[in-house]
């Protein structure tokens, strides 16, 4: 889940980058809305496909060269006892739980806030629409509701406020602003970034992208006023004039965005286009870089077999065949990534390796992930098993891939407690 959070993250922060930098100001208002939409998409779900591709020879040669780091010959000594033990305090144990109980619920708690607001916006603005009255105006169907003094557009209904038309006379300019966020569905975008920050509230990017969405609508609606014939300062006028009169409720597409000198500066702008090749050049190349890094997983083979059983290191031959071990605490380090074995007469037979320890052992080397008893181990949380006998098991890159997706792609090791009347003597 972190991985996935860090990688999300990086795709949000640098397609965010590219847009401001490169298309936002580059005229081309449509495409940047498919660009916003595409991006908010990719950062969330590229991350969690897998594709694997054939690594090259020299890739699996640099996987051979890891080195055991716990001597065969020094299991027994004082040495060894002394230079492995790793301090791990009850109030550390104890806080680290606390932390990942109050993480979920932390979470599902803002999720239900979040969601239940965005439920009363829904209900709320439907209730508003389904006691409006219809009305033409300029062979426009517009909804007039009571109460209200903004102009506003959600999915096939445009809403006037009443208020706002005891004041002044509705202005066509308005109106075909409203239908163009209408005809574009621009409502559909708006509730699906909405929902997104009702479970991604915690990512400050999702929040960035709405806005710009957001930003785009307005841009397209003015833009095609415009080209109806209005002209540029007597739009501009209205739009200053109108922009604080009424507030649009949060799901609904309104005439009242706030970023006036943005809205203007970019219809000041909008016949000077700017060259889109090399900018899309430049998206392409990042979106496949990100696409390699984050969802294509190299083929490593498992080639630890090869290393040398005569060297005076623990044997790595083998461990992808069930084994047995006994001890009393495991703890998978994360200061290292290896497991540690603790107690008073540590018994490892598993592949070539055969020997009893009293105090800590290490024999698996690097473990990239770590399974007990079917669940997700955490590094650095102590797992007791009180001298037990427990089957272990290194699974290769390939056999963990195909058992646990992406997170086994480096390999596995399974670690499964015994049944008393199964286990080893």
């Amino acid at each position: 889940m972190i991985e996935y959070l860090i990688e999300s993250l990086c795709c949000f922060a640098i397609l965010y980058l590219i847009y401001i930098l490169g298309f936002k100001k580059a005229g081309y208002l449509q495409l940047n809305r498919w660009f916003l939409l595409s991006a908010v998409l990719f950062s969330l779900v590229v991350p969690v496909l897998e594709v694997s591709l054939p690594t090259p020879a020299f890739a699996s040669y640099l996987e051979v060269e890891r080195i055991p780091v716990v001597m065969e010959n020094d299991l027994t000594s004082d040495s060894f006892r002394s230079s492995f033990i790793l301090q791990s305090s009850p109030q550390q144990f104890y806080f680290s739980d606390w932390v990942l109980l109050l993480i979920p619920v932390i979470y599902i708690s803002v999720c239900s806030q979040l969601l239940f607001r965005f439920c009363f916006q829904l209900y709320n603005i439907t209730q508003h629409i389904r006691k409006s009255k219809t009305m033409m105006y300029d062979g426009y169907k517009v909804r007039v509701l009571d109460g209200r003094s903004d102009i506003f557009t959600f999915f096939r209904w445009v809403g006037v406020g009443s208020r706002f038309l005891e004041k002044q006379k509705l202005k066509r300019d308005l109106i075909i602003h409203e239908y163009v966020h209408k005809n574009q569905l621009h409502s559909v975008d708006i509730v699906f970034i909405e929902l997104l920050c009702c479970f991604f509230w915690f990512n400050p990017f999702v929040y960035l992208f709405k806005h710009e969405i957001k930003s785009n609508h307005e841009f397209l609606a003015d833009d095609i006023v415009l080209q109806s014939g209005i002209s540029f300062k007597e739009y501009s006028e209205h739009l200053i004039s109108y922009t604080f009169r009424g507030e649009s409720p949060g799901l609904a597409s309104g005439f009242g965005f706030r970023s006036i000198k943005e809205r203007l500066i970019m219809l000041g702008n909008r016949d000077n286009k700017q060259p889109l090749p090399v900018r899309m050049a430049v998206l392409l190349a990042v979106v496949a870089f990100l696409t390699f890094n984050t969802a294509v997983t190299p083929a490593i083979q498992d080639n630890t077999h090869h290393a040398a059983s005569n060297t005076g290191y623990p044997d790595q031959q083998g461990l992808d065949q069930p084994g047995t071990l006994v001890a009393s605490t495991i703890t998978w380090s994360g200061k290292n990534n290896e497991i540690y074995l603790e107690g008073n007469g540590v018994r490892i037979k598993h592949g070539e390796n055969d020997f009893t320890v009293s105090g800590r052992a290490s024999y698996l080397d690097e473990v990239h992930y770590f399974v007990f008893n079917g669940k997700e181990v955490k590094k650095d949380r102590p797992i007791r098993v009180h001298g037990k006998t427990c089957s272990v098991i290194k699974l290769t890159p390939e056999q963990g891939r195909a058992k646990y997706g992406r997170k086994g792609r480096f390999g596995v090791v399974e670690i499964t407690v015994l049944p008393a009347e199964g286990a080893s003597k």
